[in-house]
């Protein structure tokens, strides 16, 4: 294991001992971010990626539903395409950057971002969603498979871990991940008119109601 990974490691383990433990139904999945960041390091040190290193990203949940999201949208989205992204001296300029968000990410407190999230839901509400950090391409963040295994994908860029815990209480939230995403109704609610990606000003589109805490 590499020094930087060692240290993410570390620093994650000291942070989950103080930390309430996370909602079950509400939990990261940081394995596509992980793999990635095994490549830029080995890269780093002057070492070969071996396939059994690309098997590590492409199996990867984070990777594989990524990959599913894209082709469901009819965008294109190949393993031969992410090789040269994740081979780029771009992206391994941003080596330590990366490691260093994701450290802090990984110690953010999602037990308190969903219960900032349930304060906008109806009474009784329930929350289930994986988060998913990933390192991709594109820089957007969405959410993904509302009726089936509900997902939010968050682009790895610098972000502090409050802001980062304020995100994900927000798109949990009924107007930005809505109701069918994450929660089960206790009784009626308005249905969602949900559009995928962020829009230009940063929000998601479509809407709902209850856009004001309970």
């Amino acid at each position: 294991m590499s020094r930087l990974l060692a240290l993410l490691f570390l620093t994650v383990t000291s942070a989950c001992a103080t930390l309430p433990p996370p909602s079950p139904n509400v939990r990261m999945v940081p394995d596509e971010a992980y793999s990635v960041l095994t490549i830029l390091d080995k890269r780093h040190r002057g070492e070969t990626v071996t396939e059994a290193d690309w098997g590590q990203v492409f199996g990867s949940e984070g990777y594989v539903r990524l990959k599913a999201r894209e082709h469901s949208m009819q965008r294109k989205f190949e393993d031969s395409t992410f090789r040269e992204f994740v081979m780029s001296e771009a992206l391994l300029a941003r080596r330590v950057e990366l490691a260093s968000t994701l450290r802090s990410w990984l110690a953010a407190d999602i037990s308190r971002s969903r219960e900032l999230a349930l304060a906008y839901l109806p009474k009784g509400a329930r929350l289930r969603a994986k988060v998913y950090p990933v390192i991709k391409p594109a820089t957007n963040s969405f959410v993904f498979d509302l009726e089936g295994d509900p997902a939010i994908f968050m682009y790895v860029e610098p972000q502090p871990r409050e802001v980062f815990e304020a995100t994900i209480a927000h798109e949990l939230a009924p107007c930005r991940v809505c109701g069918e995403l994450s929660w089960y109704q206790a009784g009626p609610v308005d249905r969602c008119v949900w559009g995928g990606d962020r829009d230009a000003g940063g929000g998601w589109r479509g809407g709902c109601g209850h856009s004001t805490p309970r």
